[in-house]
């Protein structure tokens, strides 16, 4: 599964149509979970889930048997989830109530937080519209963010029954996740949660290289996170410049696997489930 992070509706609509699973909104210039404005998730509710989908629908020229030029319409992603970063505490949790109640997803920063039940009060107070999941976060570089490790987060998230955590880097100056986690600390982290059923997203200045690196010692989440290595070389560098359709479309074909498939029923709405599974 593939989850890119977007600052408007435009880069939205760019990840849309290159297949990808989830789209995060969040503001990279402001922090690793800085959020948009609220405004945005609005329009993004309404564009894409809302009772008019026409912009998720795209029309194709094509020619009937009589040689007559018709146009045929398809949908671009079924599968399309939609995500908000709501930024670290307090501001987090003053706008949980924004999110709308379509979206799949909110991820809330645990920084500051440096102790398991200072977790579980965060969470607790994060009250989100029904039918919004939030995602836990952990950051590798915990230091950096003032509160606990990784293993202490998913043994928090195991122990208050939530079943998703999005594993993470606080400091966005160029190091990776794998520079603070070594890949057998992933893959032990990993294995820990998917013998509890809890789902996990690893992000944190991921490419491509880095992922084969991380598949190679044994570490398949259930959920790749990416940025930076989805965005156009050049002036401004990094997570702050536009996307790139090229890179967007090559993160999809690679993680575009039967496991990454199956795992897609999750973020579908009511419909697509149940379309599903009738197939």
């Amino acid at each position: 599964m593939l989850l890119v992070s977007v600052q408007n509706l435009a880069e939205a609509e760019q990840a849309i149509d290159a297949g990808v699973d989830v789209v995060d909104f969040k503001d990279p210039g402001r922090g690793p979970l800085a959020a948009t404005e609220p405004a945005i998730w609005r329009q993004a509710a309404e564009r894409w889930c809302g009772n008019d989908q026409s912009a998720n629908w795209e029309g194709a020229s094509e020619f009937d048997g009589d040689g007559h030029p018709v146009t045929t319409y398809r949908q671009r992603s079924p599968f399309v989830g939609l995500s908000a970063a709501l930024g670290e505490f307090p501001e987090g949790v003053a706008l949980a109530s924004e999110v709308p109640s379509s979206f799949r997803f909110a991820k809330i920063g645990p920084s500051g937080r440096r102790t398991a039940e200072a977790l579980e009060r965060l969470w607790e107070r994060t009250a989100l519209p029904p039918g919004v999941t939030l995602v836990p976060v952990s950051y590798a570089d915990n230091r950096a963010a003032s509160t606990v490790s990784a293993e202490t987060v998913l043994e928090t998230v195991i122990a208050t029954g939530r079943k998703r955590l999005l594993i993470d880097t606080f400091s966005k100056d160029g190091r990776r996740l794998t520079d603070y986690l070594s890949p057998d600390r992933l893959r032990a982290l990993l294995r820990r949660a998917h013998v509890a059923d809890v789902w996990v997203a690893l992000a944190g200045s991921i490419t491509l290289d880095v992922r084969k690196v991380l598949l190679a010692a044994g570490c398949e989440p259930d959920c790749w996170g990416v940025r930076g290595d989805v965005c156009r070389p050049g002036n401004p560098i990094g997570r702050a410049a536009p996307l790139d359709e090229y890179r967007l479309k090559r993160w999809r074909r690679e993680t575009t696997t039967a496991s990454d498939a199956a795992c897609r029923p999750v973020i579908a709405n009511d419909a697509v489930s149940d379309t599903l599974e009738t197939r």
